[in-house]
């Protein structure tokens, strides 16, 4: 999928996007999603942008839950802030 593709699946899918799709939109722009500490967390990051620590996200305690709006917010802010890296990519 394609940069556009992946940040206007975040734009649209509102509160009904499941863990599942976060974490296969997140990996094909690159990223990796690996499990957090506590059930539901997962951290990602761009192993190509140095500058990007990470952030995180929650999918909840069940499973393939839906992702909360205010994740998908944090996701598509990072999206935007990291566009000309991801798109290189």
């Amino acid at each position: 999928m394609s940069y556009d593709d992946v940040k206007g699946a975040f734009q649209k899918g509102g509160a009904s996007m499941r863990c599942s799709e976060v974490t296969k939109l997140l990996e094909s722009l690159g990223f990796e999603v690996r499990d957090g500490k506590r059930g539901g967390h997962k951290i990602f990051k761009h192993p190509s942008i140095p500058s990007f620590y990470g952030s995180d996200f929650n999918c909840g305690h069940k499973k393939n839950s839906e992702v909360k709006r205010v994740y998908l917010k944090k996701i598509l802010s990072v999206l935007n802030e990291y566009e000309v890296e991801l798109e290189r990519f």
